[in-house]
């Protein structure tokens, strides 16, 4: 998304700390950055933000030079969301309401009877974890 997740430019930064070990890049833009300027342009231009946001986030996301940008979507995704510019389906559901993934399900209580969560603790145990210090 920024030219520094550029991984080319990466590299030649990396290669050129590794000649020059003094040689400090800053990066001054980040995605929270980006939002707010955002934010700070729907306030004074009227246009169609829905079909202007969603044809940036597709560009966005179809780029593929910029890799990490790419791994680190969904926390711009988080942040349009939180600034109220734009908003995903999946992140307008209640948090427990979302199905998990195949690989986010726990296993059965029968899988492994060692296994933190079992429901057949008592409740009088549980007390120690109540108690106020």
């Amino acid at each position: 998304m920024f030219s520094h997740e550029d991984l080319s430019a990466s590299m030649r930064t990396i290669l050129r700390q590794i000649v020059s070990p003094l040689a400090v890049d800053l990066r001054h833009y980040n995605r929270l950055i980006f939002v707010l300027l955002l934010y700070m342009a729907k306030r004074r231009i009227q246009t169609d933000w829905l079909g202007l946001m969603t044809s940036l986030l597709d560009k966005i996301e179809s780029n593929r030079q910029l890799l990490v940008g790419r791994n680190s979507v969904q926390e711009l995704y988080v942040l349009l969301h939180l600034s109220g510019l734009f908003c995903t389906d999946i992140l307008k559901r209640p948090p427990r309401k979302i199905g998990m993934a195949p690989y986010g399900r726990p296993r059965p209580p029968s899988a492994d009877p060692d296994l933190l969560g079992r429901s057949d603790v008592p409740e009088a145990s549980l007390s120690l974890f109540q108690q106020k210090p």
